[in-house]
């Protein structure tokens, strides 16, 4: 696809904060959003991020003004929007299926929003002109939705939503109909345009790898309660619960039991052996001596053979039991040798070996990018 054009100094869009309190819906006897609070700054890339049922797309939706909230409060730029109708919020939208008009021509499509402002022609015709560009989209004008590909379907629906102007996008799984690569390639392209446009967005999703790609910031929802709100780097390498490991990304999840604790250090009992942490690595408020916890070790911080590449490394002798290729990388499937667990490696070509299934091999963890939670029995292993 072609690149983008450079943004018009007139296309820029001034984001606008927003204070969410106490936010709640309840169907009946259902509570599908509870307590749900965060303030967003403006400009700011927000993701909304849980499980199908979680309650993302809820809030998206009370937020646009298309569901009612059962309690709680909306303010856009300190101004209470709670109870104001979808087209006074000033908010761009764009859902799964890009709803566009089929009897309409990209053109129209974009230049509807407008039209339902009561702006001139003259002034329609410009403004979609300078979004067309901003997307990327200028030879596909003419062109019906049903002559689009899926992508670009969604370049369509992302211009219609941003060619008012809004001060906030709201994006409800933009990228799911989307095959791998197309995804990969509009995952860049939305980076893009926040950053050009400095609109905020709010952009709910079930994918971990695009909350984590995109977000300035993840809320992450689970029953319809906020679990945690933290920068993408913090929940993937700092996760508070062995909940929160198991989602945000893959994680091997090890179970011990606290040795001792201080101010500055943690000694825990695993099956790896006994394990010092610095006190910076446990995610845990009020941990005590014999409290069970869980070691979170990620896949890529596991190296399979040869030895004299775990140099500070706590080593393990494990068997392979699977090995899957994916290109720049191998997941390998281990089981300990002398010790009762179950690990996850993922290596880079330049830690491959002549490895198959059924060998044993030396293991290294990477303690010191580990991180200990608390054993709460929640994680989907």
């Amino acid at each position: 696809m072609p690149e983008a054009a450079p943004v018009p100094e007139a296309t820029a869009m001034a984001g606008a904060s927003i204070q969410i309190s106490n936010l709640e819906k309840r169907f009946g006897h259902v509570n599908a959003v509870r307590n749900f609070s965060v303030d967003i700054s403006r400009g700011e890339f927000i993701s909304v991020l849980g499980a199908s049922g979680s309650g993302k797309t809820t809030v998206l939706r009370m937020i646009a003004g298309l569901e009612d909230p059962s309690g709680g409060h909306i303010l856009i730029d300190g101004k209470d929007a709670t109870e104001l109708p979808p087209e006074a919020r000033d908010i761009g939208l764009v859902f799964q299926d890009y709803a566009l008009f089929p009897h309409m021509s990209v053109r129209e499509n974009i230049g509807f929003p407008l039209q339902m402002r009561g702006r001139r022609k003259s002034d329609i015709a410009a403004e979609v002109e300078t979004i067309l560009a901003l997307v990327g989209a200028s030879q596909l004008a003419d062109r019906k939705p049903s002559q689009l590909s899926g992508g670009q379907q969604q370049r369509v629906a992302l211009a219609r939503a941003l060619v008012f102007k809004p001060k906030l996008l709201l994006l409800d799984e933009p990228l799911s109909a989307l095959d791998k690569n197309l995804r990969e390639h509009m995952k860049a392209e939305i980076k893009s345009l926040h950053r050009r446009t400095g609109v905020t967005v709010m952009y709910v999703t079930h994918d971990q790898s695009e909350a984590l790609a995109l977000s300035d910031r993840i809320i992450v929802m689970r029953d319809g309660s906020i679990l945690d709100i933290d920068e993408p780097n913090r929940l993937y390498s700092v996760p508070s619960s062995s909940y929160l490991a198991s989602f945000i990304g893959d994680a091997n999840l090890i179970d011990g039991r606290i040795r001792s604790i201080d101010a500055e250090t943690a000694v825990i009992d695993c099956p790896i052996g006994s394990v010092e942490l610095p006190r910076s690595q446990v995610r845990l408020e009020a941990a005590m001596p014999h409290d069970k916890i869980r070691l979170v070790v990620r896949p890529e911080n596991i190296v399979v053979g040869p030895p004299d590449s775990m140099s500070g490394l706590i080593r393990l002798r494990c068997r392979i039991d699977e090995m899957l290729y994916n290109g720049a990388n191998t997941i390998y499937s281990l089981s300990g040798v002398e010790a009762p667990l179950v690990l996850a490696a993922r290596c880079g070509q330049h830690q491959m070996g002549a490895f198959a299934p059924g060998d044993q091999v030396d293991v290294g963890l990477r303690i010191e990018r580990s991180v200990i939670v608390l054993d709460d029995g929640e994680s989907l292993r």
